[in-house]
């Protein structure tokens, strides 16, 4: 008898799924899109991709994670405008996206849409994608930037865009964060350093004018940690703002551009284990676990289920299990202890991998498998039918006619991988299991990058 996969089952996987593939291990957010790392060491890329920045070897828009080429030794990723960095375990860094600055190191200006090695270095210990440069961080603490320096950003002297890597200073940096054409450094005595573009008191010096060098702010040596917005936290787990404040992002209480500060100012007198700055809005994650918010919350970016901004931190939910949180100016990703990674705010290019490209004001999951966890997808039961099921290999498939062109079916064992994926473009067509093992399996039916159905099929001998 035919077995036809419905809503029904695809919401009874929704529910015994969602606990028990939390795979996900960090997790970077960019203009439009987003990139996360697993458990497993594989690099997952969904969203807007019209300049290669997911690094799937396409220019094609992902609502669900795709797996971005099929290495296992991912170690660190940044997102960022319309281009991506990430380390590998071995030490090498890689890049691509976006390259009409040179950020991605290779001598050219050409966009890449698959990720390509920056030199041959092994010792790089981190990095960070700017809106158009990157800073990266060596394991001898030497500091190097590329890529745009309108504004003096790379902090060599000069305003002169660089293809390369190059060295800043000597071996006396222990972070770096590349911002929105500035940087902000950690020298390892303790000491904090800006340098680029500062238009609304960026850099933090007490001025308005941009510097093209690295400069020393205040004279405290106590600073912990450092943030690309810019913020920073100090080794007593306060945190400290600056710049701009026109939606209320720096958390003391004002908001408009007349609030901006041009000097570190300290935000509450809370303890903070984890901070993400987006510039329009702040994410942050208290000692005790709890997830705090404020800023612009357009398209609900902040989570609390409103579009109101909030100029004072703002807890949202009641959940104390939270992770890992980054932000960026449209959209905000979390990581939890269970590994389950949720999203939420602006959805158009389908940046919150839920499958759809509705905008969520509140946390929303996201599968581990890739397959969209959402429930809120208007599917027919007659969407797509599967027979026989269970198989002993062979799926027979018929998907309604409308939904034929440019058709991807994608099947997934329990523990997310993809074990197969194939175009359509008719009406009928086979999947063979054949070469697989027993058990359950996920099928997953795609149009036009609109995710159509999603259900469980199940091998036997």
């Amino acid at each position: 008898m035919k077995k036809f996969v419905t809503l029904f089952l695809a919401l009874f996987f929704y529910v015994t799924c969602l606990h028990a593939q939390n795979c996900w291990k960090s997790v970077s957010v960019g203009d439009g899109y987003t990139l996360a790392l697993k458990e497993d060491g594989t690099l997952w890329g969904w969203g807007l991709n019209n300049q290669g920045q997911l690094g799937n070897g396409t220019l094609v828009n992902k609502t669900v994670p795709t797996q971005i080429g099929t290495a296992t030794n991912w170690s660190q990723i940044s997102a960022a405008h319309n281009f991506s960095t990430a380390l590998k375990n071995d030490g090498t860094i890689w890049a691509w996206g976006d390259n009409t600055f040179g950020q991605l190191a290779d001598g050219t200006t050409t966009n890449k849409t698959a990720p390509i090695q920056i030199g041959t270095a092994t010792n790089w210990q981190s990095v960070s994608a700017g809106y158009n440069h990157i800073a990266a961080l060596a394991s001898d603490a030497t500091i190097w930037l590329w890529g745009n320096n309108y504004s003096g950003q790379l902090g060599d002297g000069t305003n002169t865009d660089k293809k390369s890597p190059l060295q800043i200073g000597t071996n006396e940096w222990k972070a770096i964060h590349a911002g929105s054409g500035y940087t902000i450094a950690l020298k390892t005595d303790g000491t904090l350093w800006t340098w680029g573009n500062n238009t609304s008191g960026n850099l933090g010096n007490g001025t308005l004018a941009d510097r093209n060098t690295p400069g020393k702010i205040g004279t405290a040596a106590d600073w912990q940690k450092i943030y690309s917005a810019p913020m920073a936290m100090k080794a007593d787990s306060l945190l400290w703002g600056w710049g701009y404040n026109g939606y209320g992002q720096l958390g003391n209480g004002l908001n408009g551009s007349l609030n901006n500060l041009k000097n570190p100012a300290q935000i509450g007198a809370s303890h903070w284990k984890e901070v993400s700055p987006s510039g329009t809005h702040t994410l942050g994650i208290k000692g005790n676990g709890t997830l705090w918010a404020w800023g612009y919350n357009e398209n609900g970016k902040l989570g609390d289920g409103t579009q109101t901004d909030r100029s004072l931190p703002t807890q949202i939910g009641t959940d104390s299990d939270w992770k890992m949180v980054n932000a960026n100016y449209y959209h905000t990703m979390a990581i939890k202890t269970d590994g389950s990674l949720w999203a939420w705010g602006t959805n158009s290019n389908g940046q919150l991998g839920d499958g759809t490209k509705i905008s969520k004001s509140s946390p929303t999951p996201v599968a581990c498998s890739g397959i969209a966890l959402s429930i809120n997808t208007s599917l027919n039961e007659t969407a797509i039918e599967v027979y026989p099921n269970p198989s002993q290999g062979f799926f027979l498939i018929t998907v309604d006619p409308a939904a034929t062109e440019h058709g991807v079916v994608r099947v997934l064992n329990m523990t997310g991988n993809i074990v197969l994926e194939k175009q359509f473009s008719e009406k009928q067509f086979e999947v063979d299991l054949t070469n697989q093992p027993e058990g359950i399996y996920y099928i997953q039916v795609q149009t036009d990058n609109t995710l159509l159905h999603t259900g469980k099929i199940i091998k036997r001998h």
